[in-house]
């Protein structure tokens, strides 16, 4: 696997530049060189063959371009994934790339922060992409810029999902070590295989991951693929990153043994509801897969539910914290929009205000002192008394009805404006939460 960061291209592996030329890389192809993935004649020696083409663009924007030459690829935070991504929200092993002559199908591998894709909808565990579409995971985002199988491209079906049961390809059954007579048969194109419910066959012991690898059905055969390390083996030899399966190998995960028989027969028996990382049948032979054990087996199946619970807990606590910033956002909004209106209300309250001032100002007369800004509260002061006048005259406080008019109307204004300031924030508390109030306070 190749990656080029800024231009220039870099081996996502150590090696030793004196030891060994530099290697070609897809971007600057080499005319002098034979392409060795399209040789004719050459054997196969995958599903597939071809590259996957990405670009890792991280929180801070920066752009890594990387170029995988064989038909899987895998994202995660450790270092030797094909396209690592330093976050500790990302899983060691989080997303699997598969690429056949469709294009390329991106599976999330049961992740505690999940994988958002761009062509489906959220929530969804798996999705074929694009080229100029992609995922994002753990503040990242990762781009497939091209998918170039060999004996490609062909027609990816709107409806085609490697998860579901497929007809017309090589059946396996795994015979599982002490119960023989109950084989697994594995109905999906792609059948994962870990330490996760989720998958289609489970497996504990030391060292297993909780998805450790996916077996690969193809029209050239069929594929094991060795994602999570030493403790899945073939043979009693360590598993390879990706090879063949044959009729009679003696695969082992953990404590789970199994032989691969391949049938003549191209349509599997038995089908039923399985987990959601593959489809095998029946599934009732799960319980089976595994050898007697004693109170050491029991220990770790009951460590295992423990792990379960918490992995259901952090997914219902992901789920929390999700819905609590939604609300958080939409109280955030129409408290916005509140305010708005209540800075509006008092914009034209102010305005009003000033107004007022400048009459009195005209009215009264030279050096006359204009009234506080605001009224100190208090009861309300009784309604004078006008003096009775004869018929036909004037009243003497003809004259002054304007001008306390206006102060009546300057302070009722003025009032106005202290209670529109104070309703904002009594509905913002009121919004956040019920009012603490000081003991012995009504």
């Amino acid at each position: 696997m190749l990656s080029v960061r800024g231009g220039r291209a870099r081996s996502a592996r150590a090696t030793d530049l004196r030891a060994r030329p530099p290697r070609r890389t897809a971007i600057v192809p080499d005319a002098g060189r034979p392409d060795p993935i399209r040789l004719p004649g050459a054997s196969p020696t995958l599903w597939a063959e071809g590259r996957i083409r990405l670009r890792l663009i991280d929180p801070q924007g920066d752009r890594t371009l990387v170029i995988v030459d064989r038909p899987y690829a895998t994202i995660g935070r450790v270092a030797t994934a094909d396209v690592p991504v330093p976050s500790p929200s990302a899983a060691v092993r989080h997303v699997y790339l598969h690429l056949d002559r469709r294009g390329a199908f991106a599976v999330d591998l049961v992740s505690r922060t999940g994988t958002r894709f761009d062509d489906a909808p959220e929530g969804a565990r798996a999705c074929w992409l694009r080229p100029g579409r992609g995922l994002e995971l753990a503040g990242h985002r990762v781009e497939l810029i091209e998918a170039d199988p060999v004996d490609g491209p062909g027609d990816r079906l709107p409806g085609a999902n490697p998860l579901a049961e497929a007809d017309g390809l090589p059946p396996l059954d795994l015979l599982a070590e002490g119960d023989p007579d109950r084989p697994l048969t594995l109905l999906s194109e792609l059948s994962f295989l870990g330490r996760s419910p989720r998958c289609a066959i489970q497996a504990d012991g030391d060292g297993v991951a909780r998805v450790h690898a996916v077996v690969v059905r193809s029209a050239r055969g069929i594929f094991l693929v060795n994602l999570g390390g030493p403790a899945l083996t073939v043979n009693d030899r360590p598993a390879s990153p990706a090879g063949p399966i044959r009729d009679g190998d003696r695969i082992a995960l953990g404590r789970s043994r199994f032989e691969a028989r391949l049938r003549a027969d191209l349509r599997p028996a038995s089908p039923s509801p399985t987990p959601s990382l593959g489809r095998i049948s029946p599934t009732t032979a799960l319980a089976a897969a595994r050898p007697p054990e004693g109170d050491e087996g029991a220990v770790s199946r009951a460590l295992r539910a423990v792990q379960n619970g918490q992995e259901e807990l952090l997914r219902s606590n992901e789920q929390f914290q999700r819905a609590l910033v939604s609300v958080v956002r939409r109280l955030y909004e129409e408290q916005a929009a509140l305010f708005d209106r209540h800075l509006e209300r008092l914009d034209r309250l102010q305005a009003e205000v000033a107004e007022l001032r400048e009459e009195l100002r005209r009215r009264l007369p030279p050096g006359a002192a204009l009234p506080p800004s605001r009224r100190p509260p208090g009861p309300p002061d009784p309604p004078p008394i006008a003096p009775k006048t004869p018929p036909g005259t004037d009243s003497p406080t003809e004259p002054g009805r304007a001008t306390t008019w206006l102060l009546d109307r300057l302070g009722e204004l003025e009032d106005q404006l202290d209670r529109e300031a104070r309703s904002g924030w009594r509905d913002l508390f009121s919004r956040l939460g019920p009012a603490s109030r000081p003991p012995g306070r009504p």
